[in-house]
């Protein structure tokens, strides 16, 4: 199975980075699927 690629743009200031760690979390527990998680 290939990899697929979560992207997330961080944008200004109204979430802080704890969101993206958390984003990444949560993916991480409900995506079976392998991914690369990208934030730019």
């Amino acid at each position: 199975m290939s990899k697929i690629n979560v992207c997330c743009v961080k944008e200004g200031d109204k979430y802080d980075s704890d969101y993206v760690n958390i984003l990444y979390l949560m993916t991480k527990r409900y995506l079976t699927t392998p991914f690369d998680f990208v934030c730019l």
